[in-house]
C-alpha cells in the first residue's frame, strides 16, 4: 500500500485529477488532438471529480475496521504508533495517524 503524505497531498491530489481525466478522456474516445478542456471532460460523462473523495473515505474505513479488533495486534499497534523500543535517529517519517487526518 502506498503512503500519501501529507507534505505532497497536493502534488497526489493533482495525479489522481489528471488520471481521472486520462480515463474519461478515452472511455469518451477523445483525440489528444481536440481542443478540449478538462472541465468539459467531466461534464460531457456525466460524472463529478470524486477518486481523492472514494481514497479518502476506504482509508478511514480501513483504519475504523483496523481499530475495532479485539486485543493486541500488529496492525493496530503500528497504525496507532504504539510500538515498543526507541525511535530511529534523524526525521521522523510521516505516522499513518497523520496521514489520516489530512
Amino acid at each position: 500500500m502506498s503512503q500519501w503524505n501529507s507534505r505532497n497531498s497536493l502534488t497526489y491530489r493533482s495525479r489522481l485529477g489528471t488520471f481521472e481525466t486520462k480515463g474519461l478522456t478515452k472511455i469518451l474516445l477523445v483525440s489528444w488532438t481536440a481542443n478540449k478542456t478538462n472541465e468539459w471532460i467531466p461534464n460531457k460523462a456525466g460524472v463529478k471529480r470524486e477518486v481523492i473523495d472514494m481514497v479518502k473515505a476506504r482509508k478511514l474505513a480501513y483504519y475504523d475496521h483496523n481499530i475495532r479488533k479485539q486485543g493486541s495486534c500488529l496492525e493496530k499497534e503500528m497504525m496507532q504508533g504504539t510500538m515498543p523500543g526507541a525511535r530511529r535517529r534523524g526525521r521522523q517519517r510521516t505516522a499513518w495517524m497523520d496521514n489520516i487526518k489530512t
